[in-house]
């Protein structure tokens, strides 16, 4: 899952550029420029139509991308149905989100995987949702230590990431 404050194009470039999208999966978007004029009424059902859209493809050809109105909505009023339909995803991008619903969407994965949650965040933006994650990793960079000062693990460059897994994940597994 990317949680992301950025705009959807932006979202799916980086989406592609750190691999969360792979060569041959295709994107399957639910936004909601294109529900503008619609009611609510009509907004839920099309989000709702949209996700059993998604759940009939075949597994692992698309990834989903998702935007904040949207995400929302799916929050509010069809928690369950979104859950189930973007679990099927192999990836899962949320763009346009605030730091409430990057928090919200971190716990109900919990909730509804009963997995443990890494959150990777370099912004005041993302100290919710790692302080909700079971482990917390904070970049130091340009925006701040906010992150880094709220989470249990800090790192100056992304790319120290592999390293830091690699070595603490080995820890963990010696002594288990």
């Amino acid at each position: 899952w990317m949680l992301t404050g950025d705009k959807i194009e932006t979202a799916t470039c980086i989406s592609i550029s750190a691999g969360i999208k792979g060569k041959n999966q295709k994107i399957f978007y639910i936004r909601s420029d294109i529900m503008k004029e619609y009611s609510l009424e009509k907004k839920l059902k099309e989000i709702e139509k949209g996700l059993d859209k998604y759940k009939q493809l075949e597994s692992n050809s698309h990834i989903l991308i998702i935007d904040g109105e949207i995400l929302e909505l799916c929050l509010n009023n069809m928690e369950r149905h979104f859950f189930e339909s973007a679990m099927l995803a192999p990836s899962v991008v949320c763009c346009r989100c605030s730091p409430t619903q990057k928090s919200k969407i971190v716990k109900r994965i919990k909730n509804y995987t009963d997995k443990r949650t890494a959150a990777i965040g370099d912004g005041g933006n993302d100290v919710a949702m790692i302080q909700e994650a079971d482990v917390g990793i904070g970049i130091v960079g340009k925006e701040g230590l906010q992150a880094s000062l709220a989470s249990d693990f800090s790192i100056l460059r992304f790319n120290y990431l592999n390293t830091l897994l690699l070595w603490w994940g080995r820890l963990s597994y010696k002594n288990t």
